[in-house]
């Protein structure tokens, strides 16, 4: 009976998910871990099992980034001030994390989406208002696509739990 080792993987995994408030692949880490319970526990999971897993992973992230992109763009953002939206969102991620036990990484992701694209349109000769339109709609994006990615990674994280629990009572 393995219940300890499985109980101390699927820690690890769920202690993976708050990486995505900084903008962190915790998804993927989730299913690194999945995969070596699989390998170093002989529990052969197989590609039937991880494909989705992996499709669903790579989807959200594909998306993560298009939301972020296109809304901003739609709110009359540029390339290069969604592109400070995106460092700006990574910067605001960790220097927020020091703040509310580490809950303070996902406003501070926000802003900085919001303060990154908003400096660089100002920088590159948008009016105020228009700056602040296209910003608004970059944090939108960054805001959508987390709460995608939000979802998908409980998904992937229970499937994954699921499976592992399920392997650690069998001989």
């Amino acid at each position: 009976m393995a219940y300890l080792p499985a109980a101390l993987c699927i820690g690890l995994m769920a202690m993976c998910l708050p990486l995505l408030v900084f903008g962190l692949p915790g998804n993927w880490a989730i299913l690194i871990l999945a995969g070596l319970w699989s390998v170093l526990s002989g529990a052969d999971f197989g590609w039937a099992f991880f494909t989705p897993l992996l499709g669903l992973a790579f989807c959200c992230e594909t998306l993560d980034f298009v939301m972020g992109w296109f809304a901003g763009k739609w709110f009359g953002g540029t390339g290069k001030g969604n592109f400070g939206g995106v460092v700006g969102g990574l910067l605001g991620g960790f220097a927020g994390a020091g703040f509310l036990f580490g809950l303070g990484a996902l406003p501070g992701s926000l802003l900085g989406a919001f303060g990154g694209s908003y400096a660089v349109e100002h920088l590159y000769g948008m009016d105020r208002k228009s700056a602040l339109r296209a910003a608004t709609g970059t944090m939108l994006g960054r805001f959508g696509g987390f709460i995608i990615k939000l979802g998908a990674g409980i998904a992937i994280l229970y499937l994954c739990a699921l499976r592992i629990w399920e392997s650690a009572g069998t001989p």
